[in-house]
């Protein structure tokens, strides 16, 4: 994806001395995601880095324009216009700008406990080369975390700069999660319109074309959620809002989210909101 109409610029970096970084890591505020590094490299020519152990930060970059590369392991990945590099904390790596056409490069450091989470069991980033969907937001969140340091660091503008690196991690975070699942979707699609129908697992996997178990399985997996448990969530969610934005009579509101009982409707709405429907109005 070209990013041309991305206004260059010259080079600007930020680099926090050690004394503000430890500053940054005892606020309560900066200390779970720390920027210690930001910055933009246009045209960078001769620009090269390798390093064995890897960084101790979490490595994001951005590619604005021109081309490059990235090693990691036995992988090497090309970088061209719109491409997002995630490298790791720790894990060794090497890049470099194309000689012929050498990139523009937004990047950013980040330390903390939430990279550690990120990057652990169970966590959500992933290294390597993408191919984002909207690369202008990534280039320009990175700028946010730039421009909030560029003219000082004291703690007001390292958590205007932190504030700003949460939302470059908002961006990558779709890059690393698993491909969607089409008929889970599909399943899911279906249950947020007709919430208030009866469904059943095995009617939701006869028509993803598996088992009730195995179907069951992944919807879970996609949602955190048994199908059932959603289906619940989304009853429950709109009887709130039904509650709250009128004055229908508890038993209307119970048929139009799916319970012909208001009395077991009553029940299941007190144990998911803890108070029953006509408190949950009152409040």
């Amino acid at each position: 994806m070209s990013l041309n109409d991305v206004p260059m610029t010259h080079h600007r970096m930020v680099v926090l001395a050690p004394g503000l970084r430890e500053e940054a890591q005892r606020d309560p505020w900066t200390g779970s995601l720390v920027v210690t590094d930001v910055g933009v490299f246009p045209r960078a020519f001769g620009h090269r880095r390798e390093r064995p152990e890897g960084a101790p930060e979490l490595i994001l970059m951005a590619c604005a324009a021109g081309h490059g590369w990235v090693r990691m392991g036995r992988l090497e990945q090309s970088v061209g216009p719109g491409s997002v590099v995630i490298l790791p904390a720790g894990q060794a790596h090497a890049y470099g700008a194309s000689p012929d056409d050498p990139w523009s490069l937004w990047w950013l450091h980040l330390a903390g406990p939430q990279v550690a989470v990120a990057q652990g069991p169970g966590g959500w980033l992933t290294g390597g080369v993408f191919d984002h969907p909207e690369p202008r937001s990534v280039v320009r969140a990175i700028g946010q975390v730039l421009a909030a340091l560029e003219h000082g660091q004291e703690a007001r503008r390292r958590a205007a700069a932190t504030t700003a690196a949460w939302g470059v991690l908002g961006f990558l975070h779709a890059l690393t999660a698993p491909p969607e699942d089409p008929e889970v979707a599909v399943a899911i699609q279906a249950l947020h319109q007709h919430f208030h129908r009866p469904f059943s697992v095995a009617g939701l996997a006869r028509q993803a074309g598996c088992s009730p178990s195995h179907f069951a399985a992944r919807f879970k997996t996609a949602t955190g959620q048994s199908p059932i448990d959603f289906l619940l969530r989304l009853r429950m969610e709109r009887a709130a809002w039904l509650l709250r934005n009128g004055d229908q009579p508890v038993e209307a509101i119970a048929r139009q989210v799916g319970y012909e009982d208001p009395a077991y409707f009553s029940r299941r709405f007190t144990r998911h909101h803890g108070c029953p429907p006509r408190a949950y109005r009152g409040r």
